[in-house]
Order: structure tokens, then C-alpha cells, then sequence
């Protein structure tokens, strides 16, 4: 499988998407930030490392998703889109 380049984001931006996002009142994924390294954890699933792929579009190595991070007009993060296995799937920033 091949995968974007990496591309570097500062810790600033990386920080606006720390926080947790409700696919259904019972599956949640948090997003934590450890220096300029991006973790996303599902619901009862193990912690993966997010990488970049450009400012607000973030891919995973350990299966083949990706993340898009969406503004609001104040622009503030306001959720997420899973991609993943053809599905779509929205997720409100709820912390």
C-alpha cells in the first residue's frame, strides 16, 4: 500500500483538533496530540498515530482511513469525516 507524503504542520494547528468526536452517543474517537504527533482512538479500539497528509486531511498506516478535519466560519474545528471502507461518516466535535 502506498500512502501520501508527510507533510508538517505546525503544533499550534495540530492542537485545534485535539478533542472528542461523537459518530453515535456509544462511538466516540478522541484525538490527543503529543508533540507534533496526532493519536486518534475509537471507542473500545487501541490508540493509532494520524499522519499528515495536508493542514486538515490526516491518513492512517494501521488500516486504510482517513480523517478530514472541517472549520466552522469562526474557525474553530466543528467536526470530523471518517473515511474509511467507502463509508463517509460525520462526527460533530463534541469536546
Amino acid at each position: 500500500m502506498t500512502y501520501p507524503d508527510i507533510v508538517e504542520v505546525s503544533e499550534t494547528v495540530l492542537e485545534t483538533y485535539v478533542g472528542v468526536y461523537e459518530v453515535s452517543p456509544q462511538f466516540k474517537i478522541t484525538i490527543t496530540r503529543a508533540g507534533k504527533q496526532l493519536f486518534l482512538q475509537a471507542t473500545g479500539q487501541s490508540q493509532f498515530e494520524l499522519y499528515v497528509a495536508a493542514q486538515n486531511e490526516f491518513f492512517l498506516k494501521v488500516v486504510e482511513a482517513n480523517v478530514h478535519f472541517n472549520t466552522a466560519e469562526n474557525g474553530r474545528v466543528s467536526s470530523m469525516f471518517l473515511h474509511q471502507g467507502g463509508q463517509h461518516i460525520p462526527a460533530p466535535k463534541v469536546k
